[in-house]
């Protein structure tokens, strides 16, 4: 606050417009340790593996009851080949910053949680799968992710995937050319470049 103080006595004289911009960019990035809250139990928050992927951690056959498997194991390696979508992305990184938002809890199976969070990321998770708009990607299952930022390398769409209008920002070219395809209300699909 003493910070926010000192800049605005410093911007006296300027337009607001101005003015509006630099608050804004004197509001900090909370740090990690602020980021989760210390309340929450560890059982409830996003799990560290295959962050970015569908599904809770690195979702396999095999695994608590009632998981739905959105991985499989890599022929001949020991990572996993897991099922990834815009809305998988942003889902994890929404989870993250609140664990208790909608389908962000190990225990909130079936998008229990709390709605006011995370339920616009988690809609669009479940609406890219429903239509098939996914990829899959290669994940060490050992690998852990606790930064909250889903690393684009990792998760990123390959050359010739289709997504989403509005998903190209995935592609790993981060660019996309229309093709002649729409979803079922008529809204063009992209080819990632």
């Amino acid at each position: 606050m003493k910070r926010l103080a000192a800049l605005c006595r410093g911007v006296r004289g300027l337009s607001g417009g101005i003015v509006a911009v630099l608050l804004l960019a004197a509001i900090s990035v909370p740090s990690q340790s602020q980021m989760t809250p210390p309340g929450v139990p560890a059982a409830a928050r996003v799990s560290p593996y295959c962050f970015g992927a569908t599904g809770d951690g690195c979702s396999q056959l095999g695994g608590p009851a009632g998981r739905v498997a959105y991985c499989r194991p890599a022929l001949g390696t020991s990572e996993l080949e897991c099922m990834v979508s815009a809305g998988s992305i942003e889902h994890d990184s929404c989870c993250f910053l609140h664990p208790q938002g909608r389908g962000c809890s190990n225990s909130a199976a079936g998008g229990a949680g709390n709605g006011a969070f995370c339920a616009v990321e988690w809609d669009k998770a479940q609406d890219r799968l429903r239509r098939g708009l996914y990829w899959t990607r290669r994940f060490s299952p050992q690998a852990r992710n606790t930064s909250g930022v889903v690393d684009f390398n990792t998760v990123c769409a390959p050359a010739g995937t289709i997504v989403a209008a509005g998903d190209q920002a995935y592609c790993c070219g981060r660019q996309a050319v229309p093709t002649s395809e729409t979803d079922l209300n008529g809204i063009q699909r992209l080819r990632c470049r």
